[in-house]
C-alpha cells in the first residue's frame, strides 16, 4: 500500500540537521531501501560530514549554489553546483555540502 509522509511531519537527521524525507527511519520495511528528501539550506549553512552506508545518492539542485565536499579532510574533491545541476554520490562516500550564499537559501532534492 502507498504511504503519505506529510512535509510538516518530516523528521530531521540528528547528525546533519537536514530533512530525512522517505527513508528506512520514516517508512518501516522500505523495500528496496532508498531515500528521497527535499532540503532548504539557510544562508551559509554547511552540513556535518557524513556518509550513507546503504544507498547511493542522486541530488538535484533546485535553487542557489551549493559546494559539495567529497572524501576525507585533506584529500577532498570539491564540486560547485547550481540550480539545474545533478550530483551522483556513491554508497559510503564521505561528504558534506555548503550553501555558497550568505544571503539566500539554497534548495536541493536528493534520493
Amino acid at each position: 500500500m502507498a504511504t503519505l509522509l506529510k512535509g510538516k511531519d518530516a523528521q530531521r537527521n540528528p547528525k546533519t540537521g537536514l530533512e530525512l524525507g522517505i527513508c528506512s527511519a520514516t517508512i518501516p520495511n522500505l523495500n528496496p531501501p532508498f531515500t528521497l528528501a527535499h532540503n532548504i539550506m539557510p544562508p551559509g549553512y554547511r552540513s556535518s560530514t557524513h556518509s550513507h552506508t546503504k544507498v547511493c545518492r542522486g541530488t538535484y539542485v533546485a535553487k542557489g549554489r551549493i559546494r559539495f565536499f567529497f572524501g576525507p579532510e585533506g584529500n577532498q574533491q570539491v564540486i560547485d553546483a547550481e540550480a539545474g545541476d545533478y550530483i551522483y554520490t556513491p554508497v559510503g562516500e564521505i561528504h558534506s555540502q555548503l550553501n555558497l550564499s550568505d544571503t539566500e537559501t539554497a534548495e536541493y532534492t536528493s534520493t
